[in-house]
């Protein structure tokens, strides 16, 4: 069973609508980022291997992260940017390979096409060019 936490129950229990949140995978340094508006559910979904295939073929550690918001749509973008934020976070280890390590947002499949790792790696770039800070 996936522990959630102290300080991150307590954002579960103001959380009125969506939550983005962040996993740690079984394998050492690969995450999953997604969002939903029933995360106790959800995190039984990938805990059980119904949830996503990147965690079911990955496994949940732990709860990383948890990002309150109001609405599905901010939910959504946000989901991308912290899914960008993880993947810049490893790229200086793993170059182009951290894509691999990162699932969620735009990008959940666990194989990838070149076409999409090329528009994943521009998407990054623009990201890192521009420096934003997704915990603010």
């Amino acid at each position: 069973m996936v522990k959630i936490p102290e300080n991150l129950e307590a954002i579960l229990e103001k959380s009125p609508n969506y939550v983005v949140y962040v996993l740690k995978c079984k394998v050492p340094e690969y995450y999953y980022v997604g969002y939903t508006n029933d995360f106790r559910r959800r995190i039984k979904e990938h805990e059980s291997g119904n949830g996503a295939e990147f965690t079911k073929f990955y496994g949940v550690e732990s709860v990383l992260y948890l990002d309150p918001n109001s609405s599905k749509e901010v939910a959504m973008k946000r989901e991308t940017l912290f899914t960008l934020y993880c993947i810049s976070k490893l790229y200086p280890k793993y170059r182009e390979k951290s894509i691999d390590h990162v699932g969620g947002g735009k990008y959940p499949g666990v194989i990838k096409s070149l076409s999409e790792r090329i528009e994943i790696l521009k998407t990054l770039k623009n990201y890192m060019d521009k420096k934003s800070d997704v915990f603010n």
